[in-house]
């Protein structure tokens, strides 16, 4: 079973870094001294790549807190892909 506090730090961590602005498209353009586009909007969408073994125990308090998120946010504004 999946301690509550756990899950909830890890939404809370995918929701902040989802409205987190884009400041830096590459960082391998600094170097290069070209210029990045920067922006104070937060990003449209969030790629969150859940890896490893979906059956794993180690996994089971993300794959929760996913599940949990979408209940949160509603099935039409999160969805999963499984590859």
């Amino acid at each position: 079973q999946v301690v509550p506090h756990i899950s909830d730090a890890i939404q809370e961590w995918v929701l902040r870094v989802a409205k987190t602005p884009v400041t830096q498209v590459s960082t391998l353009a600094d170097h290069e001294g070209e210029s990045t586009a920067s922006s104070a909007e937060p990003p449209e969408i969030c790629i969150v790549e859940l890896g490893g073994t979906l059956g794993d125990i180690e996994s089971m308090p993300f794959v929760e807190a996913l599940r949990q998120l979408q209940e949160h946010l509603g099935y039409k504004n999160m969805m999963f892909v499984h590859v």
